[in-house]
């Protein structure tokens, strides 16, 4: 093959240009158009494909294999998937803290008290946002007590008993401190 030779195609189907998109008919907001679900599905295919080589190609490789060297390579399948495992769970524990950072007033309370294991990486590897939200959300609808103070640096007012009489000094009738149950006592003696 020279450099001016057009490149040959893959083996198998040539691709398929995806229709275009309909402009009397949009799609809606948020919504892939009729392209981008073809691509989208295109690349599923391609990805099932990949995997599945991949998985003979392993498979024959471990056929060539002695029995040390199967065992070995056992053994490296085994550590890579612990590791795999105690790396999600970190990262899993790493983005709850910081999705209830805005939402709880001590974020590490989302880690202890949610079930992190109904929370599975996708195969990009990453965690769904929105399903760890409403978890937290709905932990702050269980628990109010853990949600995140307002901003405005005050604590929300909470009844604490009965006051004195406003504006009432110190011995006068209506005084809030302690003192004046005594004090009255202590006339009556």
């Amino acid at each position: 093959m020279t450099a001016t030779d057009p490149p040959t195609p893959p083996e198998g189907d040539p691709p398929k240009d995806p229709p275009a998109p309909d402009p009397k008919n949009p799609p809606a907001p948020g919504e892939p158009d009729e392209h981008t679900r073809t691509l989208l599905d295109e690349l599923k295919t391609e990805r099932k494909a990949r995997k599945r080589l991949e998985e003979e190609l392993e498979k024959s490789k471990r056929e060539g294999m002695s029995d040390a060297e199967r065992k070995i390579a056992e053994a490296r399948e085994e550590g890579k998937s612990e590791a795999l495992r105690e790396s999600n769970e970190r990262l899993l524990r790493a983005e709850v803290r910081a999705i209830a950072a805005d939402k709880l007033s001590d974020p590490s309370d989302a880690v202890r008290l949610l079930d992190l294991s109904e929370f599975t990486p996708g195969e990009d590897g990453s965690f769904d946002a929105k399903q760890i939200t409403g978890a937290i959300d709905a932990l702050v609808e269980a628990k109010p007590y853990l949600a995140k103070q307002p901003a405005n640096g005050h604590a929300p007012k909470v009844p604490q008993g009965t006051r004195g009489t406003p504006g009432a000094a110190a011995g006068e009738p209506g005084q809030s401190d302690g003192d004046a149950f005594l004090r009255g006592l202590l006339k009556q003696q």
